[in-house]
């Protein structure tokens, strides 16, 4: 999904331009890559550790009320019908960095914030592309060559606001 932030075309000026880079519950969405089956029902991605929490979960099982960090059991009493995958934080890692190496090719200056939200600065690209739609499906192509992963970007003059475009 593209949503650049409300700036008139050819309005960069001298602004601090921020992409915030998104992929939503990103240990689901490996795991649901991994495993297409797992998209037909809610997701409970489980820690290992005791008690069993949860590590993330799909839209469908946080719309019962699943949560992170939630344990396992409470988790399943919300969502009985739910399937549930152990971590496989090597797996993730991977697939991020991937993401991150794909990003540095688009801009040198990144923040990783957490597995699956980065920011990265694209002051100075105006020139390269038409617009912040023809950046921000630059952006979400590169993501999607490095994981075969989907991305939320959103554009805008810092780091709150270009957060706020990406929801």
């Amino acid at each position: 999904t593209i949503l650049p932030s409300p700036i008139p075309p050819g309005a960069w000026g001298s602004f601090v331009r921020i992409a915030f880079v998104s992929i939503p519950r990103f240990p689901c969405a490996v795991e649901v890559q991994r495993e297409p089956s797992l998209a037909r029902r809610p997701l409970i991605v489980g820690d290992a550790e005791q008690p069993k929490r949860v590590f993330d979960c799909s839209a469908s099982a946080g719309k019962q009320g699943v949560r992170r960090d939630m344990t396992v059991r409470q988790a399943l009493g919300h969502c009985p019908e739910a399937a549930i995958v152990p971590p496989d934080p090597v797996l993730y890692r991977s697939k991020w960095e991937a993401v991150l190496e794909a990003l540095g090719d688009v801009s040198p200056e990144i923040e990783d914030e957490e597995l699956g939200r980065a920011y990265v600065n694209v002051t100075g690209l105006e020139t390269h592309y038409t617009d912040d739609e023809a950046l921000a499906a630059h952006i979400v192509e590169a993501v999607r060559v490095a994981s075969g992963l989907e991305a939320r970007i959103g554009l805008a003059e810092g780091k709150f606001p270009a957060f706020a475009a990406a929801v």
